[in-house]
């Protein structure tokens, strides 16, 4: 009963866990405790015909439906006993998630972090209002910081990545992808619009994390970015 009152990106986010788990050369009963669980979460997509209806609610529907037990169930089912939380700023959700694990970590809160989102497409009720917000694609083709772009085209998925201190991770000959030298976060604050990005609030940004941890501009060779595909939005 409680799977069925249970948001599916939350069991989306559990099966992604265990495959980042393994992919890191770790089990269930063989991965750190001390781990903190960093996932970003945004509108809630499940189907406005089961919510609707009033027998569908029982006492298991507050935390199915919570953005915070997407991140607590993977700390209850793995015991892991670091901080456990989530995360919505909408579009940058991901990103948010783990530039607060990496927070964590370097601040020595917990050892490992387990940081990632999800975003699931169940109903046709938020796509309409992202239509009428004027945001989506007519022509259902994705054209970021380009003059022909008209909007962007709404996609789905969750993913999960395990992160630790460099040195740990040499020390226990962990297979790396990467390194994250730096990480900011801010906000465009009073600007022209809530929704709208600030091209310098943004500039600003970018050049605070490159000051202030010491990472001359001239030596990055490749940028990926996150682009509307709208006129305003990728200012």
């Amino acid at each position: 009963r409680e799977a069925l009152q249970m948001d599916p990106q939350q069991s989306q986010v559990l099966e992604i866990t265990e495959e980042a788990i393994q992919d890191a050369g770790y089990t269930k009963d063989t991965f750190p405790k001390d781990t903190g669980v960093y996932i970003g979460m945004g509108i809630i997509d499940f189907p406005g015909s089961l919510v609707e209806n009033r027998y569908f609610y029982n006492g298991h529907t507050l935390a199915g439906f919570s953005h915070s037990c997407a991140a607590n169930r993977v700390s209850h089912y793995y015991g892991l006993t670091g901080p456990s939380v989530a995360v919505d700023t909408a579009c940058a959700a991901s990103l948010t998630a783990l530039h607060v694990a990496c927070m964590s970590l370097w601040n020595e809160e917990n050892k490992v972090a387990l940081a990632g989102a999800t975003s699931n497409l169940y109903s046709p009720e938020t796509t309409v209002a992202f239509s009428h917000l004027g945001v989506l694609s007519p022509s259902g083709t994705s054209a970021p910081f380009d003059h022909t772009n008209d909007g962007y085209v709404r996609s789905e998925g969750t993913s999960i990545v395990v992160l630790k201190p460099l040195e740990d991770a040499l020390r226990d000959n962990d297979h790396i992808y990467c390194v994250i030298r730096a990480s900011t976060s801010a906000h465009n604050g009073n600007s022209n619009s809530l929704t709208l990005p600030s091209a310098e609030a943004q500039e600003e940004l970018i050049t605070r994390c490159y000051t202030q941890f010491g990472i001359p501009m001239e030596k990055v060779s490749f940028v990926e970015a996150h682009g509307t595909g709208t006129q305003l939005g990728d200012p």
